[in-house]
């Protein structure tokens, strides 16, 4: 939980950008764009998008009544290519970009509870500040009060820590050491 400086609401960051990039994610792999663009998954991808593109552009065609005899059997050996086309790419898609598009849902239906029930506590949380309005200015002065001594026992500790480096320093330089004695051996 992060507590929001501006209005010192606590907030959860991340809990609706979860949601957000896991369906992302799902149309990136449906379009093979994102992070899918230089895969076999995103290879497929667009390749099943750009076989029912034609197999429709040939449907049309082959539904155009002002076709001749021999455009028109012209127009359903395309169909028939465009839809073998089609029924090839999908075979791949099913072997290579289903189940990452199975393992995206499911990663979907595991987000979604709990972004719903984060939201649902933000929203209680909303409610609580409104009832009692003087809180947010209470738990910013608590908090800047943690931050004054937080600052003041890291000074502490920084000061702590740079006198006994002096003092290391200061014997490292005098070659005091156990072998040598403060003062003279008699």
């Amino acid at each position: 939980m992060v507590l929001s400086r501006a209005t010192c609401r606590p907030s959860w960051p991340g809990t609706d950008t979860k949601l957000t990039r896991v369906d992302q994610d799902a149309r990136d792999l449906h379009d093979g764009t994102g992070r899918w663009a230089g895969t076999a998954v995103g290879a497929a991808a667009r390749s099943v998008r750009g076989a029912a593109v034609a197999y429709d552009r040939a449907q049309q065609v082959a539904g155009d009544e002002g076709l001749s005899r021999w455009a028109r059997r012209k127009a359903r050996g395309e169909l028939k290519d465009a839809g073998a086309r089609f029924d090839a790419a999908m075979q791949t898609w099913r072997a290579v970009g289903e189940p990452e598009a199975q393992l995206l849902e499911a990663r979907r239906r595991q987000v979604a509870p709990e972004v719903a029930r984060l939201e649902q506590a933000q929203q209680a949380r909303e409610t609580f500040l409104a009832e009692h309005p003087d809180l947010p200015g209470r738990m910013s002065e608590l908090n800047g009060s943690i931050q004054a001594r937080e600052q003041l026992e890291n000074m502490r500790r920084f000061q702590l820590l740079r006198e006994r480096e002096q003092v290391r320093q200061f014997h490292r330089g005098h070659n005091l050491g156990p072998d040598m004695g403060y003062g003279m051996d008699l």
